[in-house]
């Protein structure tokens, strides 16, 4: 699937998100101000961890992007099914997500104090994973949460070189780990 990410061309105007499916069928939305930023963080958790059934996943697998009702029916606001046929979404997503934004605020500088606050956003982290895993929340893979801070700090980079009306594309895929952004259609 393709992620396209266009900056607005006027800084009092929204950004948006385009995504178009391997089908050819494609959906858009305006961007809150500041969620491009997490949504380069899904991007960097999905394909660093290869979750199939993250934000991007859910986009590919049919559901339309909307900022206000996303996973409902734009006209008859009813929920989506979910694609797992296990029926539990059971990859902790937002949680992964939240700790690499987290991690991002502290421009990812390594010192005792960020350190220190990483540590207890880690035991925050594990702590909600309950809620997904019980009381044997794995632990994160180290190379997999290290190629998604490296992956998003690539990201969060590349987004502030795109020129107003330019974009960022990005080819999603489950084991996109290898994937190369691309800006107004030019390899990186």
């Amino acid at each position: 699937m393709l992620v396209r990410f266009t900056r607005a061309k006027r800084p009092d105007n929204p950004d948006v998100l385009t995504c178009v499916r391997q089908d050819g069928s494609s959906c858009w939305m305006h961007e809150r101000p500041g969620f491009v930023y997490h949504d380069l963080a899904h991007y960097a958790a999905e394909t660093a961890f290869g979750y199939a059934y993250g934000f991007f996943g859910l986009v590919r697998s049919g559901w339309d992007l909307s900022a206000a009702d996303f996973g409902r029916d734009p006209v008859t606001k009813e929920r989506y099914p979910w694609p797992d046929p296990s029926g539990v979404p059971v990859e902790p997503v937002e949680y992964v997500v939240s700790l690499l934004q987290r991690e991002a605020r502290g421009h990812m500088v390594e010192d005792e104090t960020v350190s220190a606050s990483l540590a207890e956003t880690a035991l925050d982290f594990y702590d909600a994973m309950r809620v997904y895993t019980g009381d044997t929340a794995p632990r994160l893979p180290e190379h997999q949460l290290s190629a998604a801070r490296e992956r998003l700090r690539q990201l969060y980079t590349q987004w502030e070189q795109v020129a107003p009306s330019g974009c960022l594309e990005l080819t999603f895929t489950v084991a996109a780990a290898s994937a190369v952004p691309t800006i107004s259609g030019k390899e990186q």
